[in-house]
Formats: C-alpha cells, sequence, structure tokens
C-alpha cells in the first residue's frame, strides 16, 4: 500500500508474540514507491509493522519480506484499511506511574457493583504547554484491576495509576508518522529527564484511528534493579521541554536544521538506541554510538552558529575563492593534477572552507550550549582518541577501547577463544561521555527558538 493506492497483493502471516513478519506478494501495480504500507488483514483487525519502505516493484514480480520489527500498528477491520492514513488532532501515550493507594473498595450486590476510590485517582490535568500550534496536556488517570471472583460481598482490588500525555495541534493535525517521531520525542525527554526512572509505556494511541503496540514497551532506568520506581506526581514534568523535542522531531516547516534526519536529530537518535535499544555484539559499535553521537551533536550547532557568523563575509570569501581559482588555472607552474584538484564549484569549495573540525565545533557547541570544556577536558581527550580508531578505522587497540567501556564485556565477544576467559569489568569514560550529551540535550531544549 502506497498512499492511498494498492500496489501488491498477497498473503502474509505476523506473530505478535516474537514480532516477526513474513509475506509473499505480488506487484498490481509496478514503480518505485517512497513510503510502503505492508498491511497483513486478519478476522477483526488491520496490522502493519509501523515502518515505511522504498522499494522498486517491477511488472510481475513477487516481493516476499521477512523480517522483526520493533513496532507495529493495529485498527479495526470495519473501519476500512484506508483509515489509518486519515489525520488526526490528537495522539496520547499513557504510562504507568505512582499517585494513588494501590486499593479500591468495591461493593458487589445483586443489581450491581460500586467502586470506591481515593479521590486523587480520578482524571485530572496536572500540567500543560504549548509551542508553535503544538500543544501538551499531562493528566493523571486510573484503571481498576479486579484479580478476584466476584462475589457478594466486599471486595478488594487494585487500582492502577496512570499519567496520560494528550498531544494536539493548535491550527493543523497528526499523521499516522507523527506517532513515531511523538514517540522519539518522548524517549528523549526521559533520558533528560527521568533517566534514573522506570517507564512502563502501556499504550500509545492516535485518537482512536489506529494503536501503536511496541517490542519493548520498558524504558529501564539507567541503573535497573529489582524495584522498579514509577514516575510520581511529585516530580517536576517538564511539559515545556517534551512539546520543544516533540516540534523538533515532527518539523512542521521542514527547517534542514531540525527533524530526524539534521546532525542534531542524528545524535539524538543514536542517544536513544545505544541507551534503550539492544546493544550490538560487536562491542566498539557501541562505544561508535555515543562518539558518532558527540560528533553530529557538535557539528549541527556549530554550523549554524558560524552560518550566523559568515553571512556578513560570505561574499567577500567567495571572490576570493574565485580568485584563487583562476590563479590555479591559468598558472604553468602547477601540475595538472593538482589544477583538477582544485577545479570544483566556487559553493563547494566555501563550504569545505568554513566547515569546523571536530575540535572546532566541539568547542563552539559547548560555549553555546554554557558548558565549560575544562570540565570534560580529560575525557574528551581520551574520547578523540577513540574517536581515530572507530570513525577513522585507524586500527583497533582493543585495551584501550575496553577502557572506556562502562559495562561489563567479555573477551570472548572481543576475539579470544579460550572458554576459561573471565569476564572483565572495567568502568571508564563512556558514562562520562554518557553524562555530557545529557547535559547537552537538556542546555540545548532550555535555549531552544531562542
Amino acid at each position: 500500500m502506497a498512499g492511498r493506492q494498492i500496489v501488491a497483493k498477497g498473503f502474509g502471516q505476523f506473530d505478535p508474540a516474537n514480532y516477526h513478519l513474513k509475506a509473499e506478494l505480488s506487484t498490481t501495480a509496478p514503480g518505485t514507491y517512497n513510503k510502503l504500507f505492508i498491511v497483513i488483514k486478519t478476522r477483526s483487525q488491520y496490522v502493519t509493522p509501523f515502518a515505511f519502505y522504498r522499494k522498486h516493484l517491477s511488472e510481475n514480480s513477487v516481493y516476499t519480506p521477512a523480517y522483526d520489527v520493533r513496532a507495529y500498528l493495529k485498527w479495526p477491520v470495519n473501519a476500512g484499511i484506508e483509515s489509518i492514513l486519515r489525520k488526526s488532532t490528537t495522539i496520547n501515550i499513557l504510562i504507568n506511574a505512582e499517585h494513588t493507594p494501590d486499593t479500591v473498595i468495591t461493593n458487589i450486590d445483586m443489581k450491581n457493583i460500586t467502586s470506591t476510590i481515593t479521590k486523587r485517582a480520578v482524571t485530572s490535568r496536572i500540567c500543560y504547554a504549548t509551542y508553535k500550534n503544538i500543544n501538551l496536556t499531562i493528566s493523571a488517570t486510573h484503571s481498576i484491576l479486579r484479580t478476584n471472583k466476584l462475589t457478594i460481598s466486599t471486595d478488594k482490588s487494585r487500582l492502577q495509576p496512570y499519567l496520560n500525555y494528550t498531544f494536539s495541534h493548535t491550527k493543523g493535525s497528526f499523521q499516522v508518522t507523527d506517532i513515531g517521531k511523538i514517540l522519539l520525542a518522548f524517549q528523549l525527554y526521559w533520558i533528560s529527564h527521568f533517566d534514573n526512572t522506570h517507564c512502563f509505556i502501556q499504550s500509545v494511541d492516535l485518537n482512536g484511528i489506529a494503536t501503536l503496540h511496541l517490542a519493548n514497551p520498558f524504558l529501564e532506568a539507567v541503573s535497573p534493579t529489582k524495584y522498579r520506581p514509577s514516575i510520581s506526581l511529585q516530580d517536576s514534568m517538564k511539559p515545556l521541554t517534551l512539546i520543544k523535542m516533540t516540534h523538533f522531531f515532527i518539523n512542521p516547516n521542514r527547517q534542514k536544521a531540525l527533524g530526524s534526519y539534521s546532525k542534531i536529530g542524528l545524535a539524538f537518535t543514536r542517544i536513544i538506541d545505544y541507551r534503550f535499544h539492544t546493544n550490538s555484539n560487536v562491542f566498539h559499535m557501541n562505544i561508535a554510538n555515543l562518539i558518532f553521537a558527540l560528533q553530529s551533536f557538535a557539528e549541527g550547532i556549530a554550523e549554524n552558529e558560524l552560518k550566523k557568523q559568515h553571512r556578513k563575509s560570505k561574499n567577500e570569501i567567495i571572490k576570493s575563492i574565485e580568485k584563487a581559482i583562476q590563479l590555479i588555472q591559468f598558472s604553468g607552474d602547477i601540475n595538472d593534477n593538482v589544477k583538477k584538484f582544485y577545479n570544483k564549484p566556487t559553493n563547494t569549495v566555501y563550504h569545505l572552507l568554513t566547515r569546523p573540525t571536530f575540535n572546532q565545533s566541539l568547542n563552539i557547541a559547548l560555549e553555546k550550549l554554557g558548558i565549560r570544556i575544562e570540565n570534560h577536558k580529560t575525557m574528551l581527550k581520551v574520547i578523540q582518541k577513540a574517536r581515530q580508531q572507530v570513525v577513522h578505522s585507524e586500527g583497533y587497540d582493543v585495551e584501550f577501547l575496553l577502557s572506556i567501556l562502562t559495562s561489563t564485556v567479555s573477551q570472548i565477544e572481543i576475539g579470544e577463544k579460550d572458554p576459561k576467559t573471565k569476564f572483565v569489568r572495567i568502568d571508564g569514560q563512556l558514562e562520562k561521555l554518557y553524562i555530557l550529551l545529557r547535559e547537552m540535550i537538556i542546555r540545548y531544549f532550555d535555549n531552544y527558538g531562542n
């Protein structure tokens, strides 16, 4: 399905327990499509993995996708297959919370069942924020979980409290793709302000049109324990930060500096991936995730700052570049290969000339965010060395890379074949880099839009 057109038909199955999809589809409308939905119809529901695919479908071809998915969308068959494409005014994220006692008294008689609950448990708005026509309301709500068989008596049931995050548009509406963007914003929000608190996402709902089901609905605390503390009403909810993050990822005006595909957006998605998704078996790739995040984050901020600084001098620099290229081309003392190397469009040379190095980007970014680089110099020196190995592939020094890890790593995973090899635990610089990135995120959104 692409847009409102069905471009291939067939059969398939989706295993909701293991989040695995398998299908066999025959092309009905050949062509190249930027966005494809694969929808499976059951007796009562439509199901689709929450992902888009760029695909060329040849005439009379058969497409056989088979893969694991992180999330899927579900909506009723009687709503129609196209209902998923309808725009919505609200999106809701419901999470477990702590804001009431854990019991509710239920009275059962011959005619009806009545429950007496604590007044704080009823739905009530806690806080509200708005930013550029996107609104957020956070409210307390609950459900009653009855575990015993109902008899004519007084029965104690369990009260499950929740927090409901409702996102709405003042002058527009949400598309189905916005669910994923809001979920990214929510994960980044959790990293920034509730990293030591456990979160269970009960549901994600597109205003009754469809619900999103996650393979892993848990946002584990950074140091998970057997006791999992949930967010409480006593906590500061930071609604303005969350709505700014939502605006960043939705990027309604399609600005190059915003959105998940911008440099800063790529940094955010790498941090989220490092924090909540399964780590790579290739241990140095976990290091690379955070190092790439730091590089993208710093470059994104620095390039925006330098653009402002170079606005007045851009024409002067371009004229100088044009003059330099002409001198090189007309000089008889310069090798032809050197001339060819410098024979580039003026704008290309300008961007290469004004692009900052990694260290320049980092200095500009931290100064812009009001973070003292002196407090992080030792760690950044180590990370720079790791960056040269991991990012630029200058050869891996395994002992050095191990020294900056924050988690237990088996030497077997990095090439040792001796099954008696013990686990090595080294708490090093990577945790400090993660802490710096969290601080950068918070400072960035404190100044967002200024």
